[in-house]
């Protein structure tokens, strides 16, 4: 298995898809530092499963995912695929008939990590999983990165030791040993759970016996209960009715008495009616007075208050009169002080107009002046332009010359070195193409192909024979756990069908039976167990026999000398044989005689017609029975049976023995099931051993196809490529010699342009001093004339100002003299006004003072009549205070009596409910009302009843919490105590097993681990003493224990004496750690083992011998290498270069050897 090809696309500066090619072992990349090579090595670990951004050169897990740069934006998905030749074969499991293996992984943004195997998903462990014990991982020792040497050889011992287990394979060992150890960690906890339910099960049901016991008695009382509370409730109804009776009679009379009450409220309000009309009319009396009074008063007020508001705007006024005329003689005043301020404003302006003239016009004179100042020195600057530009022209063609010259001299050296090389080349390249050998590969490839197919079609046969004896294997395994199934099924129902009713429930049971024990009696042997009975004649029996079901045979010859203390019923054991009549019970049941002989009197007919007809011809002491139950006698009839542990009892015993029967058959199949199950596995152990056997062989036979073929490719691809080699060369030797020419003809050509411009530069040396002198003078005459320029600027923008500020004072005098104008004639017009406004309000004055004078006489006599009319209506509103009171006592008195009658409904309705709720009570009950109240005795009361029920309830209350469902749970928890106990057998023989196979991978472990050390520390001192040209390196163990010693190194270079690794130096270090690395992949090599500047520390000497036996291991080993080396890029079989033209985004390019030292050289 080798590495084909990696694809990448958005990982870290790779951030156009870009696909690596690599087709042979000795592949180099090359490039500028920061160009983006280790990002590769970088790949390949992250789809490994590399987690760590620490490891991947990174903070976070998203710094693999391009990040933009000045010209390119973020991307949203980094995603790396690697593509494995599998021709080989070495991958096993279901990919070892791939012939090419494709692993990918992805991340987005938002966390998400997927992969990929051959494009379907997977998980992280399946790619571990696959690349398990072939040296293969994101930490392996078949890939070196930066720094890692120095790592590998100062690494402490326990993790120099993970390398060698993954030399020797023991990773997918340790893998598999710490998932058996969860196993047993996980097994041991179910064991203890498991435990811990079968314990709480026992206990539960221990319980749910004795509660299933209880449930019974429980059953009976709650019976009796039901019959006495519904007698009970009888009786309370009766009582309710009586007092619905009493409480209607003492309603009926409140009633009568509230209508009363309500006649004599009717006519006192008729009364307060009356005063209220009454008061209305004295109260718009008074409304009427009150108006009157309140519309002179309004105008009494309103003349007062014309009254003073004239006389104090009459004061206003005449305030505001002496004051206008006080401010109108100081307006005229300062009006005559702006005017003369105007005149001499306007003196001064004329005065700064002539200064402003003449400054002006010096500064025209001096602009012109600065003109042409500036054109003289412009002109001057032109010239020495010229100049400059005519220089430049050969300068630059003198300069391209020599670039072109230069450019041509290594064109051709280059070129004749490439001509050198390749001739050499194709002198050394072979003339013979190999036929004999080629044909002799496609012969041995064919044969190993036929031995293939063969052994595949029997994989295939007995593939479908394992398949098809597994499924027969299921089916008969299904069948057995279904027998298994019915069998505990029927065993749960015999369980249950073996307690009996009577005694096995009483709390007695254990007293008798000790008690028989003691006699010599079989407490088993009951009537119950030993009958058999006629079919449809069930119910008879139980009827008759009742108890009797429960009694036991023993001999009753001689009265024991003492009984238990528990109630029991025994039958003296007759001798069989007797005859009994043919119509009698006896007749219709098969058991002993003793008990037949009680049913012998007991007549048996169908109907109860018949019964009664056959009784009339019965001897003394004779019944009849019908099939349904209906035992008569003499003067008394018993229809079916009252005990409800004597019913169903016969069918329950016809049941179990049925059951046991079925459990017998059960029984036998399950054993021939067994057998067959047991020879059906050992077919199938067989199939897969002989399957094992051609699977082993198929995989030889594959990988020596695969070998055959790959050996086959090569001499082809030999072939060829000689072939397509040769004529490359030809070609490349014939492009060489023209470019040599070319090369030749550009570097005459630039050297006559390069004289021709040295020439042309001489000449235009000596015009320079004349320019530059120029140019001096025009600088000077320039600078005068700004300086006279900015002098007459000063002057002018002075008197400028001076004219502004001048031109600014008389506008602001002459807006004050207008200002002070409009104001005098505003004071003058409004002391007119108010001259105008005094004399028409003195006109009115003395009239408002007459009306006044009226309006006052007119309020006093309204004052008078108001007074009289409150007064009656006081009176009114006496007589309807004293009419309320009386009607608020009669209202009281009435809600009082409506609150006793509202009060009497409420008892009704109450009484109703109560009564409808002790009748729905009555009905739930099941019972007929009827016939209770015919079988109620005339003297039954309440408390006599309600002490019975308080009785009942005691007892009850003593039986403790009842569970119903006790005997069905008891059953249900049965069945599951004996899963659980199958459980636990499974559980213990699953942890034999697993400690076994633990014991097993350990042993395992140590073989595989103590064989890889021996080989690994023979092959480093080898390959120590092969690049070192001397000294001695060893592998010392750290530990006694193979499972977990350290694993350290021992050097010594030739010649020196150290005393511990980490004084050597940085090339000491890197050749030891290569001497380690190689000897690794000597005993299990890698698929592939990339380098990332391993040679960088190494000198010339050193790098020669890494080189040599880096190319020797090449044969066997894909190397994928980093360099900066000459000597290490000259070994490399092909090249790939990595470039950075755009900043922070990397490009593969095509590179040969030559190309490759240049770029290092830059």
């Amino acid at each position: 298995m080798r590495l084909a090809r990696i694809k990448l696309a958005g990982f870290k500066s790779f951030v156009d898809p870009t696909l690596l090619v690599l087709p042979g072992n000795r592949v180099g990349i090359v490039g500028p530092n920061g160009c983006g090579k280790s990002n590769t090595i970088d790949a390949v670990r992250w789809v490994m499963g590399e987690s760590s951004a620490k490891h991947l050169r990174g903070d976070s897990g998203e710094d693999v995912i391009f990040n933009g740069s000045a010209s390119r934006k973020p991307v949203g998905q980094a995603s790396i695929e690697l593509f494995f030749d599998n021709s080989e074969g070495r991958l096993g499991g279901e990919y070892s008939s791939y012939a090419e293996i494709s692993v990918r992984r992805a991340l987005t943004r938002d966390g998400q990590s997927k992969y990929y195997l051959n494009g379907l998903r997977a998980r992280k462990r399946d790619v571990t999983d696959i690349f398990l014990g072939t040296g293969l991982g994101p930490r392996s020792y078949a890939i070196i990165e930066q720094g890692m040497i120095s790592r590998l050889i100062e690494a402490r011992p326990e993790e120099l030791r993970v390398y060698l287990e993954e030399a020797a394979g023991i990773s997918k060992y340790k893998e598999r040993r710490r998932e058996t150890e969860n196993r047993i960690r996980h097994t041991r906890e179910n064991l203890e759970r498991l435990d811990d339910v079968r314990e709480e099960v026992d206990r539960q049901a221990a319980k749910l016996t004795r509660q299933a016991e209880v449930a019974e008695r429980y059953q009976d009382l709650a019976a009796t209960r039901r019959q006495r509370r519904a007698e009970l409730l009888l009786l309370r109804l009766r009582g309710q009715e009586e007092r619905l009776a009493r409480e209607n009679q003492e309603l009926v009379a409140a009633e009568t008495a509230l209508a009363g009450l309500q006649t004599q409220g009717r006519r006192r309000e008729t009364e307060a009616e009356q005063q209220r009309v009454l008061r209305a009319d004295l109260e718009r009396d008074l409304q009427t007075a009150q108006a009157q009074f309140y519309d002179v008063s309004a105008a009494v007020s309103r003349l007062e208050q014309s009254i003073r508001h004239a006389e104090d705007e009459l004061q206003r006024e005449a305030r505001e009169q002496t004051q206008l005329d006080a401010r109108i003689r100081d307006s005229e005043q300062a009006l005559a002080t702006a005017l003369h301020r105007v005149d001499s404003a306007e003196t001064a302006i004329s005065t700064h107009e002539l200064d402003y003239e003449a400054a002006a016009e010096a500064l025209e004179q001096a602009e012109r002046a600065a003109e042409t100042a500036e054109q003289e020195l412009h002109a001057a600057r032109e010239a020495r332009s010229s100049w400059h530009q005519a220089m430049a022209e050969p300068q630059q063609a003198a300069q391209l010359a020599r670039t072109r010259m230069d450019h041509a001299d290594q064109l051709l050296q280059r070129a004749r070195q490439r001509r050198e090389r390749l001739l050499e080349e194709q002198g050394r390249l072979p003339q013979e193409d190999g036929g004999e050998a080629l044909r002799l590969a496609e012969e041995e490839f064919a044969a190993a192909g036929q031995s293939h197919d063969a052994l595949q079609q029997r994989r295939e046969i007995l593939r479908d024979d394992l398949a098809a004896q597994r499924r027969d294997l299921q089916a008969e395994q299904d069948a057995a756990h279904a027998l298994e199934r019915k069998a505990r099924e029927i065993a749960g129902q015999l369980s249950s069908l073996k307690i009996l009713p009577g005694m096995d429930q009483d709390e007695d049971r254990g007293r008798f039976e000790q008690w028989a024990r003691e006699q010599g009696i079989d407490p088993s042997q009951r009537v119950a167990a030993q009958i058999d009975v006629d079919p449809g004649w069930e119910a008879a029996v139980e009827v008759v026999l009742g108890q009797w079901f429960e009694a036991v045979l023993m001999s009753l010859s001689e009265m024991p000398a003492s009984l238990p203390g528990a109630a029991f019923r025994a039958l003296d054991p007759v001798p069989d044989g007797s005859v009994f009549a043919g119509d009698s019970l006896a007749a219709r049941v098969r058991g002993p005689d003793a008990l037949r002989a009680h049913l012998a009197t007991v007549h048996c007919v169908d109907t109860a017609a018949q019964a009664h007809e056959r009784l009339r011809s019965c001897a003394p002491g004779e019944s009849v029975v019908t099939r349904d139950g209906t035992w008569v006698g003499p003067g008394w009839l018993c229809h079916r049976t009252l005990d409800r542990q004597v019913q169903g009892v016969i069918e329950r015993l016809r049941l179990e023995r049925a059951l046991e029967q079925e459990a017998v058959e059960l029984g036998t199949r399950g054993q021939e099931s067994a057998s067959g199950l047991d020879a059906r596995r050992e077919a199938i152990h067989r199939v897969e051993g002989e399957l094992e056997q051609v699977e082993a062989g198929l995989r030889e036979s594959q990988r020596e196809v695969a070998g055959r073929e790959a050996q086959l490719q090569r001499l082809r691809d030999r072939a060829q490529q000689a072939d397509e080699r040769r004529r490359l060369l030809s070609r490349e030797i014939g492009e060489l010699e023209e470019e040599i020419a070319r090369a030749s003809e550009q570097r005459d050509a630039a050297l006559a342009e390069r004289n021709e411009a040295l020439a042309h530069l001489e000449g235009l040396d000596r015009d320079k001093a004349d320019l530059d002198q120029g140019n001096q003078l025009a600088q000077e005459r320039q600078q005068a004339a700004r300086a006279v320029v900015q002098q007459a600027r000063e002057r002018a923008s002075a008197a400028r100002l001076a004219l502004q500020e001048a031109r600014h004072r008389v506008a602001l005098e002459q807006g004050h003299r207008e200002r002070l104008e409009q104001q005098t004639a505003q004071d003058r017009e409004r002391l007119s006004r108010l001259e105008e406004a005094r004399t028409g309000r003195l006109a009115p004055l003395d009239g408002w003072r007459q009306e006044l004078q009226e309006k006052l006489e007119q309020r006093q006599a309204s004052e008078i009549g108001l007074t009289a009319a409150r007064s009656a209506l006081e009176d009114c509103d006496t007589l309807l205070r004293e009419l309320a009171g009386q009607l608020r006592t009669l209202g009281e008195q009435i809600e009082a009596g409506r609150g006793a009658c509202e009060e009497r409904r409420l008892g009704l309705r109450e009484l109703r409910v109560q009564e409808e709720q002790i009748a729905a009570q009555l009905h739930e009950s099941g019972l007929d009302p009827e016939a209770l109240a015919a079988e109620l005795p005339e003297t039954a009361d309440l408390p006599s009843w309600e002490e019975a029920i308080a009785t009942l309830d005691r007892k009850i209350e003593r039986l403790g919490p009842i569970n119903l469902a006790a005997i069905e749970e008891a059953r249900s928890l049965v069945e599951r105590s004996q899963y659980l106990r199958e459980q636990h057998d499974d559980l213990i023989t699953a942890l034999e097993t697993l400690e076994q196979a633990m014991h097993k991978i350990d042993r395992e472990t140590r073989a595989m681990f103590r064989a890889t050390y021996d080989k690994v520390n023979e092959g480093l001192g080898q390959k120590f003493r092969r690049l070192f040209g001397g000294g001695e390196a060893r592998l010392e163990l750290t530990g006694d224990d193979l499972l977990d010693t350290g694993v350290a190194i021992m050097a010594r270079p030739p010649g020196k004496r150290l005393s511990t690794i980490h004084l050597m130096s940085g090339g000491e270090k890197a050749l030891t750690a290569a001497a380690l690395v190689f000897a690794i992949f000597e005993l299990n090599p890698a698929p592939f083992c990339m380098l990332d500047e391993v040679d960088a520390p190494l000198d010339e000497a050193n790098v020669g011998r890494f080189c040599a036996l880096l190319q020797e291991m090449s044969e066997r080993i894909q190397f994928i290498f980093i360099t900066h080396n000459k000597t290490t890029m000259a070994m490399a079989e092909q090249l790939i270069g990595v470039t950075m033209h755009e900043p922070g985004v990397s490009r593969l390019v095509s590179v040969d050897i030559d190309a490759a030292v240049e770029l290092a050289d830059a």
